[in-house]
């Protein structure tokens, strides 16, 4: 290989490694801002905070804590190790002082990569965890510092990347913690609740804000992606189709597999602009044929069942009041659904039905594919949540994701049951008034 084919090869890799760590990053936060909703209990919203920002950034130790009322101590609300010892009592308050009196007092995110050699180590007390780098990132509420999350030991140390992302990630933590606290003051006093409510709703506002903000930044993202990636694809097919007599068989093996992974990477990008369209796009409400549109979303999907031994079944289905493109949408995902699991099955069956029941109308897709375990039912509709390997089944693990979103805009709700080789049945309900759609 010539060193222009080499170079190129070497920008392709580094390009396409980019996008990824890019991708990564958005999706992380985007879900640790639905932290904030989820969870009612701060201590348990900041540890999936933490683990994530941890994760992302490669620490694997820290901590969050939030600052006492006189302002002087750090009250620890747990604390992760990372496997090293450490025989401090963590229940201890921690003096604010040191790099992490930095934090606070600035108040920004700083980082010391030569900890064991700096000034702070006359600091620590006996018993404590030892620490190569730590980075402490404040949680801001009003501007002002009212806790801190520290993460450390991470090969290789922190960078200004790094710091960019535990900041972000302290923010959502600072929203979790503001929305908690409301929710605190409204339990406290009820000659409170109209001005508390006020303030709810001015937090609710910040979080959905901060969640319309994620979701226009990673459709802003998804697009930018596209561009790099179609040039990593075309630069990697000139340099087979240019350089071939060039390369040796180890090379083009590895041009395949940035090409292969920029077509992944595409079709990730690709399911998030599907998945913030759904939750983005207006609607337009009509009377809907459900058992005619599950019909021609079935129609849609026949080139994928060439071959196979498969029976599916559409039952007679109640008509529904939704958006005719966004529930096509649902009954094409749930059947592609279906039909993936089903693969490994000699004899595969899906079943399609619904019913009337009192205040809503219920629809199913049932198979007996490979299931899953009931343990794992809380990710199976979480973007990006994958209960089978890649190398097992294709996608991205972005279409029950989707599924739920337009549901939820219906003002439904998605649920679901499986078993491990036995099958799986996913349920969608639709209210039967007319209601505020959002």
């Amino acid at each position: 290989m010539n060193d222009a084919a080499t170079d190129n090869e070497a920008k392709l890799k580094e390009a396409l490694a980019e996008s990824q760590r890019r991708e990564l990053e958005f999706s992380a936060l985007l879900e640790a801002s639905r932290t904030i909703l989820e969870y009612r209990d701060f201590p348990q919203a900041a540890r999936r905070i933490f683990d994530s920002c941890k994760n992302l950034t490669g620490a694997t130790a820290g901590y969050v804590a939030l600052l006492n009322a006189d302002g002087d101590e750090n009250l620890v609300l747990f604390l992760d190790a990372g496997g090293r010892t450490c025989t401090v009592d963590p229940s201890l308050p921690m003096p604010v002082r040191g790099l992490r009196g930095e934090a606070y007092g600035a108040p920004k995110t700083v980082y010391e990569n030569s900890f064991m050699s700096s000034p702070w180590i006359k600091l620590m007390p006996g018993g404590h965890v030892r620490l190569d780098n730590v980075l402490f990132a404040p949680l801001l509420v009003g501007g002002k510092a009212v806790g801190v999350m520290g993460i450390a030991n991470k090969p290789g140390g922190f960078t200004e990347r790094d710091a960019h992302i535990a900041t972000a990630f302290g923010d959502i933590a600072a929203l979790a913690l503001s929305n908690n606290w409301t929710l605190d003051e409204l339990a406290k006093s009820e000659a409170e609740v109209k001005k508390l409510n006020t303030e709810l709703g001015r937090h609710t506002a910040e979080i959905e804000e901060a969640n319309n903000e994620l979701e226009a930044f990673a459709y802003t993202v998804s697009h930018d992606l596209r561009v790099p990636l179609r040039a990593i694809d075309g630069f990697s097919q000139n340099l087979l189709d240019e350089y071939a007599g060039k390369l040796d068989e180890e090379g083009k093996r590895l041009l395949h597999v940035v090409r292969d992974n920029a077509h992944k990477m595409g079709q990730l990008i690709s399911d998030i602009l599907a998945f913030s369209r759904a939750g983005r796009q207006e609607m337009s409400v009509a009377e809907v044929d459900m058992k005619s549109l599950a019909g021609a979303a079935l129609d849609v999907l026949q080139q994928t069942t060439v071959g196979r031994d498969l029976t599916v079944d559409i039952k007679p289905l109640p008509s529904a009041r939704g958006d005719f493109s966004m529930l096509q949408q649902v009954w094409i995902n749930l059947l592609v659904n279906a039909i993936k699991f089903t693969r490994p099955k000699p004899a595969a069956r899906i079943e399609v039905g619904g019913a009337a029941e009192e205040g809503e109308l219920v629809y199913y897709v049932k198979d007996n594919g490979v299931g899953f375990n009931m343990q794992y039912v809380d990710k199976l509709f979480g973007a990006f949540q994958r209960l089978h390997r890649a190398d097992e089944f294709e996608g991205t693990g972005i279409g029950l994701a989707i599924v739920k979103r337009i549901i939820t805009k219906h003002g439904g709700r998605v649920w679901a049951e499986g078993k491990p080789n036995e099958g799986a049945t996913i349920y969608f309900a639709l209210p039967t008034k007319e209601e505020k759609h959002g």
